[in-house]
């Protein structure tokens, strides 16, 4: 089934601080075929060319402008299923990784069927990849975004500074820095992967809230707003990016 986008045009945000140009909403993408509400996670994966989409127990399969391909379900890894929210697909083994608001990150194979999983140190809600050096960032609900090797390995750690409950993260591979969603005020925050405060990138979103799902394109400058306040819709921001 097609999905069904509606674009919509407004004047560029306000952003104090940040490297970012002022990002404009372009578009808005309707999922709710396959999401009639709650939250879901975002992977804008261009090794594969597809785009992922996850709540509870499934994946949703997407080409990248969002014509729905199907769905994996997800089988095993022995904690709550509803509680899955951030997701990644690694280019190398093909395998998902998905953060559990337990404390938990599974492993699942292309087929859906648990691999591993491995502990992190919060309430995961976002994830992101960092092709730089072929980790992930988690954001957890406490407070903390976490960096970690596809082995499970503990990397370095930072409490935002700006940022009390952080939910969504995406990465930005050319600049080398992390955007993280802020639970409260839906503002969006740029760092550095040290966790030094770069600034607001996005000080509130237009339609969508408390944004879980969260990933930046760096071919096109798209950045990719998915929340629960409402529920089915991503948003989708033009940046104007001075990369330096």
């Amino acid at each position: 089934m097609k999905s069904v986008r509606v674009i919509a045009f407004i004047s560029a945000c306000v952003v104090s601080g940040s490297a970012w140009g002022a990002p404009i909403l372009v578009q808005t993408i309707d999922v709710s075929a396959q999401f009639s509400g709650g939250a879901f996670g975002i992977d804008f994966n261009r090794s594969f060319g597809e785009t992922y989409l996850i709540s509870a127990n499934t994946i949703q399969r997407y080409d990248l402008s969002f014509n729905h391909l199907g769905s994996i379900t997800l089988s095993g890894g022995g904690l709550s299923n509803s509680t899955r929210q951030g997701i990644h697909r690694d280019a190398a083994s093909g395998d998902f990784f998905v953060t559990n608001h337990l404390g938990v990150i599974h492993r699942f194979d292309s087929t859906g069927n648990f691999v591993s999983s491995f502990a992190h140190g919060g309430a995961g809600n976002g994830m992101a990849y960092d092709p730089n050096t072929n980790t992930i960032w988690v954001a957890s609900f406490n407070g903390g975004v976490e960096q970690f090797s596809l082995a499970g390995a503990s990397i370095s750690s930072f409490s935002p500074s700006t940022t009390s409950s952080p939910v969504g993260i995406a990465y930005d591979a050319v600049s080398d820095t992390l955007l993280v969603g802020e639970n409260g005020s839906d503002a969006v925050e740029e760092y550095t992967t040290s966790g030094t405060a770069l600034g607001t990138f996005l000080p509130s979103p237009v339609f969508v809230g408390n944004g879980l799902g969260m990933d930046y394109d760096e071919v096109t400058g798209n950045f990719y707003y998915g929340g629960q306040t409402f529920p089915g819709s991503i948003e989708v921001y033009k940046i104007g990016r001075a990369h330096v």
